[in-house]
């Protein structure tokens, strides 16, 4: 137990340095502090449990094989969210491959909880709005309001030019406010009016610090 809170207690840079080099307490800590937000990526690009639950698999995969190469570009928990929405996006086209004769999105019987997930509430509310946006409405607006992605990163991830990333966020911030109301935007990180002059800051989920 002493063990555990020692690693629990570590930086996501810590945790970072010593799985690099090796040490499994420090990759089970890292992926148990973060598992959930994965799960939520990958839950709310691919709009079901199901597909949520291969691309949540094989983004633990790659964080733990990725490790070694991490240069510190970016914040550690920046990384590993890059990591779930490239695996969510790989999801997205290998399940365009390989259509489903029914489609169970949406169907609450049998929506699932991950272990560790502590914003049912949040979800309940977030995710039937998101989805009810466009798949390329519900692409750009999680990726660059939960993952934190910059425009040219959606751009390259999804092949679209930058105007069309910022032209679908706006339009997708527009239907995500007017679905949620005043309730959603309070339970879902203050969504704010979309004015005009807004471009960023738009919180549609827990971030992880």
């Amino acid at each position: 137990m002493a063990r555990r809170s020692q690693g629990a207690n570590r930086t996501d840079a810590e945790l970072f340095a010593a799985g690099s080099q090796g040490d499994r307490q420090a990759v089970d800590e890292l992926l148990r502090r973060h598992q959930s937000m994965v799960w939520a990526v990958c839950r709310r690009l691919c709009g079901d449990d199901e597909s949520a639950n291969d691309a949540t698999q094989n983004a633990l995969i790659r964080i733990v094989r990725g490790l070694p190469s991490f240069e510190g570009r970016s914040k550690p928990s920046t990384w590993i969210y890059r990591i779930a929405a490239n695996a969510a996006m790989d999801e997205l086209r290998a399940r365009a491959r390989r259509p489903r004769p029914t489609d169970l999105v949406g169907d609450p019987d049998i929506e699932t909880v991950p272990p560790g997930d502590d914003a049912v509430g949040d979800r309940m509310i977030l995710d039937p709005a998101l989805r009810e946006l466009p798949e390329e409405f519900r692409l750009v607006v999680v990726l660059r309001d939960l993952v934190d992605l910059e425009y040219t990163e959606i751009a390259d991830l999804l092949d679209i030019p930058v105007g069309t990333v910022r032209s679908r966020l706006s339009r997708a911030r527009r239907q995500l406010y007017r679905a949620l109301g005043d309730v959603g935007a309070t339970r879902t990180g203050n969504l704010p009016s979309p004015s005009p002059r807004h471009t960023d800051g738009v919180d549609i989920g827990e971030r992880s610090s």
